[in-house]
């Protein structure tokens, strides 16, 4: 049935304060209800039920006693079937856009997270959770799934609003039902103990986490439901940031593609913090890849890559089955902050527990000298003293009161002890089946040089193996790049020197890999350098490649290839003996320029590969990289002086884009002039509708577009003057009249005169709304703005009117949930506040109908 809104759409009373909004993998944005633009009234609130706390928390003692990898519960779960049909309100918007919200109550939960168990949005459409600590999204087709589910993460307080926005043009193709709630009963965000951690735990940003800075960033919670466990990201040997991430098999469920992934959950100093903050980084969603209950692994591959602005990284591994000298351990106990152990004792090849047989599919931990692990620990990485993964908790029964073993599951086991892909870890994170026994980590984040163009590295002056944040790859360990006395122009100082001929390594590829350079305040980059190579014969060659990054060595793409005669610097051939050059002239200068992608590179990574055909000896030297300076890029910026007001409006528009744009293109949708150059210029709107702005700045550098859609509100409404009479006679002329509003989004039946029904002492006709004819249209709302009345030097204002109403009640059931709404406003409606509010039994004046 139709809510009736007479005189305008309402503002917003906010039914939570207006929390800092945190992105979940989202594009962003806040929800319509902190703007103030959307008119609802009581938003329904449903309740899952109570939770019998005692008896969770009994069988939360009991699960301990089995052992912590038990011991994962912090919510208890509550199955519904709560969707857009059956729950919640719809409103619509005047553009015939649409909201549904629906609000969630748990009284007494700490926090509450849910399970979307349909979940499918359209373009354009987007879903916000609002807690009252927190708010998460907005999600949007890119966080669809091909099994159409999402989980969110949590937020603090007994109380959230769903808020969905589907816009007109694809009305009813969205789909959405909740399917869990969880009602958090273990306080995550406890201004005192911070969760239910162990008096013993040591915060990861304590001074002994200090040398673990990098691998931490890898470490996350894992909520799926009402349980938690951690885990970590993991580097493949391909080292091309495929997102994907150990845990526990015993953590695993069917259901992984709603589990979320809650990153740097960590107090930002040692102390524990004197106030709770919200998990905001999270990711929803994996896919999983392979597990295995001998060695307890599990392998997921995430939803997406975490952002930038996460500043996650991919920990290394070491498949060889070696006890690791000492042990370190990052983990979410309890599903608290993150923590730290240490073991300082070499592991012992174990079985899994105490009494177990000796299968040795797992790494015992002796004892803890710092720290211990809990439930919610379960799948934490277990570091060696390389800082490489070499297996992930199992279980035990160590804790703080109690010094004895913990169990983990080997990586030399999880790597190729199944007899598929799908029980393995090989397949995954060595797929071209390099042979490497381990890799190190990988840091997105990319340590780099911010340096100052032209640059060049003086080689000379190097006293280590490589220079500072240099590397090579050097897949089978055998003869590489390595610095050896000569050089250009310098024969006592030092240069890059490969020798093919010095073993039989046909085919091999190795790389030098330049340190990462910050180069984002220039273009036009180039790299030079000289290289010298003699062959031993005509018919070999080896190739020189040179490959360029700017994404810290994710990806490279070559810019040159050099073989055969092309890379022959020294004619002479048929030396078996390493080619060391004797003069300049033996060697070639190289100048190469990369295209525009490569400007203002965050890091530049120049990559040379050697590709051996057992055939000579090269050298490089005097590598540099020049470039011109970039001015920065603008950024687009505006604000206008009205965003809503009265057919006829002037809007005064300002550029304040940054960085110095040179010129700007404005598009005015509905305005006059429709576009303009100007930097503040004055557009008229004649006619009602709700208009799109946008703005395109540019300099010698490029350009950048800002566009505000639904930005200007134009509404064409007259004027009346005191006293107002509105008697609706059927002489009035057609309705509604000239300077009348009629918002109708969904087309339907909607306010309509009647000539022949009039209230006692009245003349003339009526309004009336015929909604025991408009089925099926619960939520939709439909507004009559009446022409504005001046009312300046007036005092004593009343609105006075007759109405009548039945209700409809179905065979005893409740009054139906029509109400009347009236409202004021300013500039033309763009602005209203409700004063009058009537519904259900309470509007009624006769009871109720039948017909």
């Amino acid at each position: 049935m139709k809510n009736y809104l007479i005189g305008g759409l309402l503002c917003l009373s906010a039914l939570f304060h207006t929390p800092e909004i945190n992105a979940q993998i989202s594009q962003g944005g806040k929800p319509r209800s902190f703007s103030k633009i959307l008119a609802y009234g009581d938003v329904p609130v449903l309740s899952p039920g109570s939770i019998d706390l005692e008896r969770l928390r009994q069988e939360d003692a009991e699960k301990r006693q089995m052992g912590k990898e038990f011991d994962r519960r912090f919510g208890h779960n509550f199955m519904v079937n709560w969707n857009t049909e059956n729950s919640g309100k719809w409103s619509v918007l005047p553009n015939g856009d649409r909201i549904w919200q629906l609000r969630i109550s748990c009284p007494e939960a700490l926090s509450i997270n849910l399970t979307f168990s349909q979940y499918k949005l359209p373009a354009g459409a987007d879903l916000f959770i609002i807690g009252k600590k927190n708010v998460i999204g907005a999600f949007t087709a890119f966080n669809n799934q091909e099994d159409e589910k999402l989980g969110t993460g949590l937020l603090g307080g007994d109380e959230v609003m769903v808020e969905y926005f589907e816009p007109a043009a694809v009305k009813g193709e969205g789909k959405l039902e909740i399917g869990r709630v969880t009602h958090g009963y273990r306080n995550p965000f406890s201004t005192l103990g911070w969760g239910d951690s162990q008096f013993c735990e040591v915060n990861v940003n304590c001074p002994e986490g200090q040398p673990w800075q990098r691998e931490k960033r890898a470490v996350a919670k894992i909520i799926d439901g009402g349980d938690h466990c951690t885990g970590a990201r993991i580097n493949n040997a391909q080292m091309d940031g495929k997102p994907y991430f150990l845990t526990a098999n015993h953590c695993f469920n069917n259901n992984s593609s709603t589990w979320v992934f809650a990153f740097n959950w960590e107090a930002p100093g040692c102390e524990t913090p004197s106030a709770s903050f919200p998990e905001t980084e999270t990711i929803s969603g994996c896919t999983l890849r392979a597990r295995n209950a001998f060695s307890d692994f599990c392998l997921l591959e995430l939803s997406s890559k975490p952002p930038a602005s996460f500043n996650t990284y991919y920990c290394g591994w070491s498949k060889e089955d070696v006890p690791s000298q000492t042990s370190t351990m990052i983990h979410h106990p309890a599903g608290d902050i993150k923590k730290i152990t240490f073991d300082y004792d070499p592991s012992v090849s174990s079985g899994y527990g105490i009494n177990a047989p000796n299968d040795n599919s797992h790494w015992r931990t002796l004892n803890y000298e710092l720290s211990t692990t809990e439930g919610g620990s379960s799948g934490c990485p277990q570091f060696d003293q390389n800082h490489r993964i070499v297996g992930q908790l199992h279980g035990g029964p160590a804790s703080c009161t109690n010094i004895s073993s913990d169990f983990y599951g080997k990586f030399s086991k999880s790597w190729e002890n199944g007899t598929t892909p799908a029980t393995r870890l090989k397949d995954w994170l060595d797929p071209n089946n390099s042979g490497l026994t381990g890799i190190d980590g990988l840091d997105p984040s990319c340590n780099k040089l911010n340096v100052n163009l032209p640059w060049k590295k003086n080689l000379d002056t190097v006293a280590q193996a490589l220079p500072h944040l240099w590397k090579i790859r050097n897949p089978n360990g055998d003869s590489t790049f390595r610095l050896a006395p000569g050089g250009y122009e310098n024969l006592s100082g030092k240069a890059f020197r490969m020798v093919a001929e010095e073993s039989n390594p046909i085919g091999r590829g190795d790389s030098l890999l330049v340190s990462p350079l910050g180069v984002s305040r220039y273009k036009n980059l180039r790299i030079q350098f000289r290289h010298a190579y003699r062959r031993i014969n005509t018919q070999d060659s080896d190739t020189l490649q040179v490959m360029v990054s700017r994404d810290c060595g994710y990806s490279f793409r070559k810019i040159a290839s050099f073989s055969g005669a092309g890379l022959v610097s020294d004619q002479s051939t048929g030396v078996g003996f390493a080619f060391t050059p004797a003069d300049t002239s033996q060697w070639i200068f190289n100048s190469l320029s990369l295209d525009s992608t490569y400007n203002r590179a965050e890091q530049l990574v120049i990559a040379f590969g050697f590709k051996s055909g057992n055939a000579g000896t090269l050298w490089l030297d005097e590598i540099s990289v020049s470039g011109d300076t970039a001015k920065s890029l603008p950024i687009a910026r505006f604000e206008a002086n009205l965003t809503g007001g009265c057919a006829g409006l002037n809007v005064q528009f300002s550029d304040s884009s940054l960085n110095n744009p040179t010129s700007r293109t404005w598009i005015f949708e509905g305005g006059s002039p429709a576009t303009s150059s100007d930097a503040s210029p004055v557009v008229v709107y004649a006619n009602p509708g709700i208009f799109k702005v946008s703005l395109v700045v540019n300099n010698d550098e490029g350009s950048d577009t800002l566009e505000k859609a639904s930005y200007i509100l134009i509404q064409d409404i007259g004027t009346e003057t005191t006293p107002f009479l509105q008697d609706y006679s059927a002489t009035s002329g057609t309705f509604p009249g000239v300077g009348y509003v009629l918002v109708n989004p969904d087309n339907n039946i909607s306010w309509q005169r009647s000539a022949t029904v009039n209230a006692p002492g009245s003349q003339g006709g009526s309004l009336f709304f015929d909604n025991w004819s408009n089925p099926d249209v619960t939520g939709e709302k439909d507004l009559l703005v009446f022409p504005k009345i001046p009312t300046a030097g007036k005092q004593h204002l009343k609105v006075r009117l007759k109405y009548a109403y039945k209700f409809y009640q179905n065979f005893g059931g409740a009054a139906s949930p029509d109400t009347l709404r009236i409202g004021r406003a300013s500039a033309c409606g763009s602005q209203f506040s409700e004063f009058w509010k009537k519904g259900g039994q309470e509007l009624a004046t006769a009871g109720s109908a039948t017909s």
